[in-house]
Formats: C-alpha cells, structure tokens, sequence
C-alpha cells in the first residue's frame, strides 16, 4: 500500500477526535478509545513501576496506570509532573490513564471540517504518532493510542518517542 492509499484508509477510519494539549503541541486520539476525561486524582507509587507510569489510580473496580505523556512524547516545556486532566482511555478491554495538560475539545473530522491527514515526517515522528491531522484550525498530532496502551500494559519496551 502506498503513502497515499494509507492515508486516505486512515481518514476513513476516524469521524472524531479528542483536542488535547501536552506542552506546545495539540495532540488528538480517536473519540472511540476515550472512555473519560478526569481531573487528576490520587495516585498510588508502587515499587518498580517504569519512569513513564506517574502511579496507578483506582477507577470503579479496575486499577489503571497513568501515563505521563510528557515523558513519553519527550516534551520538555512545563513541569512533568503536573497536569490539568487525565483521559482514560481504552483498545479493547486494556485501559490507561493518558496524563494530559488540557482537554480542548471534540472535533468532528469531515462534512464542514474538512482535513487532510499526513504521514509523520520526521520533523514529527514518534513512535506513537499515526500522523498529523490538519485542519484549517489546528495541526494535530494523532496518537496511535493501540501502541501506547500496548507498551504501556506490558512494560516490555523503554517508552521514548
């Protein structure tokens, strides 16, 4: 599949997104995956956690790790350890708590939105970036949310954009 062709698929596969913000940048994720946005909470220090994991947090009957998205992307502006909400996110029954400056808002991509979605380049690239949205309001970095719950839960990796 070329460049293009995977592009095109991708804009097929999201109709909205999450707005958030880590340090300088505008960050989104697929509506779908967010189970909640919260203000932060309590978070309990267990020994061995990795550096990217803040604490876990009780949330009903599941205990979810939150993750410092900060550290993870490599954003460097502002403290790495405060942050303004947290959004619970989800890929199947695996859950994370993504440790966010701010929430901006839910934008329908499409229909009276149009945009353009682009691979990462390497000005941009992460290996947790499925690649920027572009509007004409915002240039979003697109998390590719399957990645980072995956590494996140099994811990098998060292978390570096």
């Amino acid at each position: 599949m070329d460049a293009k062709s995977d592009t095109n698929a991708r804009q097929d596969d999201i109709s909205q997104v999450v707005v958030f913000t880590v340090g300088s940048k505008e960050y989104a994720v697929d509506i779908l995956a967010v189970r909640e946005v919260i203000r932060p909470a309590t978070l309990t220090h267990a020994p061995g956690l990795p550096d990217y994991v803040d604490g876990l947090m009780a949330l009903g009957e599941e205990t979810i790790p939150v993750t410092s998205l900060r550290r993870v992307l490599g954003e460097t502006s502002g403290p790495d350890d405060q942050y303004g909400r947290i959004i619970i996110a989800g890929v199947g029954d695996k859950a994370v708590g993504l440790a966010v400056d701010s929430v901006r808002e839910v934008l329908r991509l499409g229909g009276q939105t149009p945009y353009m979605m682009e691979p990462p380049s390497e000005a941009t690239s992460g290996r947790y970036l499925r690649g920027v949205v572009r509007t004409e309001d915002h240039r979003l970095h697109l998390l590719d949310l399957d990645r980072l719950v995956d590494e996140v839960l099994t811990g098998m990796t060292p978390m570096r954009a």
